[in-house]
């Protein structure tokens, strides 16, 4: 992995965390490095549910697939941080 793909990962990252932040409403809890990281986690995690599950690569590009698996699996996993109480009381 070079330079390029490390930047390339914080900042599709970035863009992944703040999208699944700003869906879920958690973003005034979710700023700076904490939105990069549940972004990363959410397209590994999102990534490896979508390969799992045998879904169909919707995108040709790879960015914009990353994209789509990421948000998702940010959304499950800002979900996830809710429901135990990480992110704020539970509802």
């Amino acid at each position: 992995m070079d330079l390029y793909e490390i930047v390339l990962w914080i900042v599709l990252g970035a863009v992944i965390g703040w999208l699944a932040s700003l869906f879920m409403g958690t973003l005034k809890k979710t700023r700076g490095i904490i939105t990069v990281v549940i972004g990363i986690l959410g397209a590994f995690l999102g990534g490896w549910l979508w390969k799992q599950l045998g879904l169909p690569k919707f995108f040709t590009e790879v960015i914009l697939n990353t994209l789509l698996s990421g948000f998702v699996g940010s959304v499950i996993l800002i979900a996830l941080m809710k429901g135990i109480g990480l992110l704020g009381k539970k509802k």
